[in-house]
């Protein structure tokens, strides 16, 4: 109980400290940056606690004078300060400010809600603009533009705000479908050209039609692109079978600077074979490239494409699988010239193939596919996919592999860990048990993240992980989903600018701290 005084003891104490619990009420304020969900612990003489607000904010008032400890925290979490210590006398003590850092792995709560942002789109492949916004690439279900209104795949592009909500600039609540009715389409792959339009790669197949590979594009604000195509729009059918069906596949896209689009993929005549195409700025096959605007070609019985990389120099890489005649199916890298011919300095006439991968207990795989693809700074080449091998491929390995820049296996990755039983294979390492990786990011000190359906494996869920440079595993980086998104396979990763990565799967989208 504060002691009665005079006016003009009043007057006196009005200069000194005030007792503590005594004089008028105060308020302590301020802001918490980097998190959402943070609590603030106040201890003093008054203890209270709160949440603060989905912006950040936060305000404890009604308090009596005297000194506070204000603490915040939220799991996974550090932050600075730690605390701050605060004098209330009677008056509002605002700016106590607060900034979290989440540990490696742990989901941006800015981000979405609580870290996942829920997406009408099953993705296969994102892009991240200049100004921060997220573009997803895939296919949804579109019902009544089939054949007696029936329900058929679309692609479908659905592009985000940098936290994570639709962006309401784009299309219809942020998002934009085309299709090529009866034929089920899916996009596959995305580039972001220069001048900010937006371009899907992907297929339209359907049982008992002839197939073809799409090509659309897109206008910022989500609008088709009336100069590519038709109605932003390109449709491209290569060769033809007996009956007249073809799956085809497009599974890669890069945007040049001169505005033209280089395409890979894949098509079955009746074995199937690589595609490349490229495209002129208004959709129409560039006569320059290849054979008419496209190369066929088949490294082995059976070859696919699953993704491309452009050069510094214009060098068209590819990856995936190729069926040799007396070695199984390996991985491997082809580097074509930027008018489409196989350049003979790169690895064996164009192509250089990774050996097998050790799968444990003695056994090496018989079949391996790389599902993605990217360069380096240094120039070497690193893709990702999956291995498997063992009676009944019942053995399964995720699946990395490096080249030099000349497309030589590039002795100085992996080949680290492997068990006694097992040869190592310099070039290769790999990872997750009974998985296979499908997405790729690069980090600036040259750690790299990969996602895919990994289901076992040291502290991995939803098999997104973090690789140091030589192909060890980093243990410092331990992702997390909560259910249901865990059982959603990662299909695409981005890395954006301030060193976050952004995960999408079957309509969700992540975003961890690094």
């Amino acid at each position: 109980m504060c002691p009665s005084r005079s006016r003009f003891a009043a007057a006196a104490l009005a200069g000194l400290a005030l007792l503590a619990g005594c004089g008028s009420p105060g308020s302590i304020s301020g802001m918490v940056s980097g998190a959402v969900g943070v609590e603030l612990s106040l201890q003093g003489p008054a203890g209270k606690t709160q949440v603060a607000a989905r912006d950040g904010t936060f305000s404890f008032g009604d308090l009596p004078s005297g000194t506070y400890a204000l603490v915040p925290s939220l799991a996974g979490f550090a932050f600075e300060p730690p605390s701050r210590v605060v004098t209330v006398d009677g008056s509002a003590k605002s700016g106590q400010d607060f900034t979290a850092k989440g540990s490696p792995g742990v989901l941006d709560t800015v981000f979405g809600d609580g870290g996942v942002a829920v997406v009408n789109v099953s993705t296969s492949a994102v892009a991240l603009q200049p100004d921060g916004r997220i573009v997803l690439v895939g296919w949804t279900a579109a019902p009544g533009i089939g054949p007696g209104n029936s329900v058929v795949h679309v692609v479908h592009v659905q592009r985000l705000l940098a936290d994570g909500q639709p962006d309401p600039s784009f299309g219809s609540a942020g998002g934009v479908s085309t299709g090529v009715p009866p034929l089920a389409c899916e996009g596959r792959a995305v580039a972001i050209q220069g001048d900010g339009k937006i371009v899907a790669a992907g297929a339209c197949n359907s049982p008992g039609q002839k197939g073809t590979l799409l090509v659309a594009r897109w206008v910022a604000d989500g609008g088709p692109d009336g100069t590519f195509g038709s109605s932003g729009v390109a449709l491209t059918t290569i060769g033809a079978d007996d009956d007249g069906v073809l799956d085809q596949v497009a599974t890669g896209v890069a945007a040049l600077p001169d505005g033209a689009l280089v395409v890979s993929g894949f098509f079955e005549h009746p074995y199937t074979s690589v595609v490349l195409a490229r495209y002129r700025a208004d959709g129409a096959l560039d006569g320059t490239f290849g054979d008419a605007g496209t190369v066929m070609a088949q490294f082995g019985m059976d070859s696919i494409a699953e993704a491309l990389a452009i050069q510094s120099d214009g060098g068209i890489l590819i990856t995936g699988a190729a069926t040799l005649a007396d070695a199984g199916t390996p991985m491997y890298v082809a580097r074509y010239t930027p008018r489409g011919t196989l350049d003979p300095q790169f690895g064996a006439g164009g192509v250089s193939y990774a050996p097998a991968f050790p799968l444990g207990q003695g056994v090496l795989s018989t079949y391996a596919t790389a599902y993605t693809l990217a360069v380096q700074p240094d120039g070497k080449l690193l893709a990702v996919g999956g291995a498997v091998g063992g009676v009944g491929n019942a053995l399964g390995i995720e699946a990395l592999a490096r080249w030099t820049p000349a497309g030589e296996m590039d002795p100085t990755f992996g080949g680290f860990g492997t068990p006694p039983a097992v040869p190592i294979v310099p070039g290769t390492a790999t990872g997750c048990p009974s998985g296979a990786a499908v997405a790729l990011a690069l980090q600036p000190d040259g750690r790299f993240f990969t996602a895919g359906n990994c289901q076992a494996g040291e502290g991995l869920v939803a098999g997104v992980r973090r690789w140091l440079p030589d192909g060890l595993s980093d243990r410092s980086f331990v992702a997390d989903l909560p259910y249901p998104y865990a059982l959603q396979n990662p299909r695409a990763l981005a890395l954006q600018p301030d060193g976050k990565l952004v995960v999408a799967g079957e309509g969700w989208v992540a975003r961890y701290w690094p």
